[in-house]
C-alpha cells in the first residue's frame, strides 16, 4: 500500500515538473523566435537598440545551450526533467526575453509618435520599415498600409 502511494506521488511531482518546464519552454521558445527574426534580421534594429541586442546575442547562447539536451529522437520528458535547474534557467531566460520586447516595444512607440501613420501598421510592417529604411522598394510595400 505504502510504496504503491509513494510511486504514484513520485510520479505525480515529475509529471507537475514536467508540465511547468513544458509550458515554460514552449512561452520561451515563442519569445525567442520573435526575437530572432528582428535581431538577425535587420542591422538597423541591432543598430538602433544596441545593448538589447547584445543582451539578445547573450541570452540567445544561453536558451541555444540549453536546447542541444532536448534535441533528438531519444529525448524523454524523464531527460528534460533531470536536467540541472533548466526551470529555474528557462524562467530567467523568459525574464531577459520579457525585458528585450518590452524596450522594442517601447522603441516601436517611439516611432509611432514621431510619425503617426506608423499607428497604421502592426509592429511587424513598422519592424520591416525600420529594418530596410535604406531600401525603398522594400518599405514601398508598407506604405500602401499607412496612406
Amino acid at each position: 500500500g505504502d510504496s504503491i502511494a509513494a510511486t504514484a506521488n513520485d510520479w505525480d511531482d515529475k509529471l507537475n515538473r514536467a508540465r511547468q518546464i513544458l509550458e515554460m519552454l514552449v512561452d520561451v521558445q515563442r519569445k525567442w523566435v520573435y526575437l530572432d527574426g528582428i535581431f538577425s534580421g535587420s542591422v538597423e534594429i541591432r543598430h538602433q537598440l544596441p545593448s538589447e541586442a547584445s543582451q539578445f546575442d547573450k541570452t540567445s547562447k544561453e536558451f541555444i545551450a540549453l536546447m542541444p539536451r532536448a534535441k533528438g529522437d531519444s529525448i524523454t520528458v524523464l531527460k528534460l526533467i533531470a536536467v540541472d535547474k533548466i526551470l529555474q534557467t528557462l524562467e530567467k531566460i523568459g525574464r531577459e526575453l520579457n525585458m528585450i520586447q518590452k524596450t522594442l516595444g517601447e522603441y516601436l512607440e517611439t516611432q509611432r509618435s514621431r510619425f503617426p501613420r506608423f499607428y497604421f501598421v502592426g509592429d511587424e510592417d513598422l519592424l520591416g520599415v525600420i529594418g530596410n529604411g535604406k531600401d525603398p522598394l522594400l518599405v514601398a510595400k508598407h506604405l500602401k498600409k499607412m496612406f
